[in-house]
């Protein structure tokens, strides 16, 4: 029996775990912690938590995670402070991972580990306490596919350096990653490759200048290089303005957009109102018109004409109160109208900026 089956057995005693006697899983236990345990080995323990959502290994002597494969709900997984060493050893886990631990593992050291986890787990969101930001799953997504043969270890310069340069060039060609002496001559430096599109692209370019410098030899040299740099740190500049702007265009676009969508539906109040006021006009106009035509038919009797004046005098009063009403509407919509139009010139006018 391996050590984390005999740790799994204890603690599922220790905490009188029911286990079900057909399947022999734990049903109940959704979240497992292991730390501290001495454990080098998972074995074949964890069939009996299918059902675990969280796990916590961390502080062990783990080299492997085969055995784990079994969790299929699991959520959060912590390898802290463990011997994995091999990237092939996190593919055993949940595709559903959000969160993943694995620092102090000698694994976390190779050059592309991290875009290597974000491309093989699309819902994860924090990675070694890092919140996954969404330049890395784009800058993940643009490079090429990464297996973990690809993974190199930084003291392996050389190789880490050929293996970048192989996975961008696939994606980007040569251009972006020619191996060229940036001192040699102005013609032939760095400042020389075609203008990147897009930051990754800048970034990228940025990370060949680097890798392609030469320990400046003189002065002149180092100001070469420094000039370089300083050309690619200003495109990158450039490039975060430029998305700022755009993103702030885009949401005034959009508040615009959404008060004009507002001033119309208002504007459709409006003008739904002045149908009613208008339909309420026309028939007091009716009403009056019957009153006085029933004063001309009752001219014996002195009451009705005394009640149809004053039905009159109440039904004038209260058309003047409604005309009034509807200057005032069409005066709030001829503001409106402006504030509108203003409004929509300023959006066009910052557009075509």
């Amino acid at each position: 029996m391996s050590v984390a089956s005999k740790v799994a057995d204890d603690l599922g005693l220790r905490n009188s775990w029911r286990r079900d006697d057909t399947t022999g899983v734990f049903e109940e236990v959704e979240e497992l912690a292991l730390q501290r345990c001495n454990i080098s080995e998972i074995g074949s323990p964890f069939m009996g938590f299918v059902n675990v959502t969280k796990l916590d290994l961390s502080r062990n002597s783990l080299t492997s995670l085969k055995g784990l494969d079994c969790l299929c709900k699991l959520r959060w997984a912590s390898f802290y402070l463990n011997q994995i060493a091999d990237g092939k050893e996190v593919l055993v886990l949940s595709k559903n991972l959000e969160y993943l631990d694995t620092r102090l593992n000698p694994v976390t050291r190779a050059a592309w580990y991290r875009f290597f986890v974000i491309q093989k787990f699309d819902k994860l969101e924090n990675l070694d306490e890092q919140k996954i930001v969404p330049y890395e799953k784009r800058r993940a997504v643009s490079v090429p596919n990464i297996s973990p043969g690809d993974l190199y270890f930084d003291d392996d310069d050389d190789s880490e350096s050929s293996n970048e340069k192989d996975l961008v060039s696939a994606h980007f060609g040569d251009d972006l990653v020619k191996d060229q002496n940036p001192f040699s001559n102005v013609e032939n430096s760095i400042l020389d490759v075609p203008l990147a599109k897009t930051m990754d692209e800048a970034l990228l370019g940025l990370l060949q200048y680097v890798r392609t410098m030469e320990s400046p030899k003189s002065p002149e040299d180092w100001e070469e290089s420094m000039s370089g740099l300083n050309d690619k740190l200003i495109s990158i500049v450039n490039f975060r303005k430029q998305e700022k702007n755009m993103e702030q265009v885009k949401e005034e676009d959009s508040t615009l957009q959404e008060k004009l969508d507002a001033a119309l539906k208002e504007r459709d109040s409006l003008y739904n109102s002045n149908q009613r006021l208008c339909e309420i006009i026309e028939d007091k106009k009716e009403r009056i018109n019957h009153l006085i035509n029933e004063k001309d038919s009752h001219n014996s009797q002195k009451e009705v004409p005394s009640m149809l004046l004053e039905a009159h005098t109440a039904l004038i009063d209260s058309n003047r109160v409604l005309l009034t009403e509807l200057e005032s509407v069409k005066d709030n919509y001829k503001n409106e109208k402006a504030l509108w139009k203003r409004n929509f010139d300023l959006l066009r006018e910052k557009c075509v900026l």
